[in-house]
């Protein structure tokens, strides 16, 4: 009976939408750092062999931080380094550029390149600058809040290219290990790419 409301179920339906922001977490103040890392951090991967890409990857080693980048090249050499130039962060992905920021993955797994991180904070960076140079590597850049990151990374020799260097002052041998060449200087043990053995 229409006219009989009694026996009427009313239903309160709430709806809740998980919508994805790559972006969360992206830092709203501005930052400036300086710090040192080998030369030799700029690494060539299977993704450069492949897509033309490099890897920067460096750290601080007095102070929580790391600098993750992608760089568009215009070559596939895997023995080609960086040209010293400014590239623009971009997401257009044409060589030559630094890839921008994605955000973090679909499954916020990862944080996607490329990006700067400390302790407390990440900035996506997704415009700006990134200006390679003999002695050093600067990055001027937007994250997706509009605020500014100014990196330096003043490029100091690493520790193969210390043992080099003095290889006429030190005592240096070359030890073969299953089949991986390590270099022993002063009682320490270094990989080929001049990383200190633990």
């Amino acid at each position: 009976d229409e006219s009989d409301r009694s026996n009427t179920c009313f239903f309160n339906i709430m709806m809740i939408a998980d919508l994805y922001n790559p972006y969360q977490g992206d830092a709203t103040v501005d930052t400036a750092y300086t710090f040192n890392a080998a030369r030799e951090d700029v690494i060539n991967t299977t993704m450069f062999e492949k897509y033309g890409v490099f890897i920067i990857d460096a750290y601080d080693e007095n102070r929580p931080c790391e600098f993750y980048a992608m760089v568009m090249a215009n070559t596939m050499d895997p023995t080609y380094l960086i040209p010293l130039d400014s590239y623009e962060i971009t997401d257009e992905e044409v060589a030559p550029c630094m890839i921008a920021s994605s955000g973090y993955d679909s499954d916020y797994s990862e944080p996607m390149p490329s990006f700067f991180m400390t302790a407390n904070n990440i900035w996506y960076m997704v415009e700006g600058t990134m200006t390679m140079a003999t002695d050093k590597m600067t990055v001027v850049a937007l994250n997706s809040n509009g605020n500014k990151v100014n990196i330096t990374i003043n490029f100091v020799p690493s520790d193969l290219r210390e043992v080099m260097d003095n290889a006429a002052n030190n005592h240096i041998n070359k030890l073969m290990h299953r089949n991986h060449l390590y270099i022993l200087r002063d009682g320490k043990l270094f990989n080929v790419l001049g990383a200190r053995m633990k």
